[in-house]
């Protein structure tokens, strides 16, 4: 009897996750964490600055706690 390899699951469900919209992200102002008002205390500095990178440093570190800015 032939064996037949069945295609990886578990890769490609980790493929879905790693590529899942931001759109699932909960409003950081919605949220009571400190540490995220925080951040946005620091994005909202950097937008005033001009600091792209700021800007994206903010952004990325309220995404990591599952959060977006408005």
């Amino acid at each position: 009897m032939a064996e037949t390899k069945k295609p990886d699951q578990s890769s490609s469900a980790a493929k879905e996750a790693a590529a899942a919209p931001k759109a699932s992200l909960a409003p950081a102002a919605e949220s009571g964490d400190p540490a995220v008002h925080q951040l946005l205390a620091e994005l909202d500095i950097a937008r005033s600055n001009g600091d792209e990178g700021g800007v994206k440093a903010a952004v990325d570190a309220l995404a990591e706690l599952g959060f977006k800015a408005s």
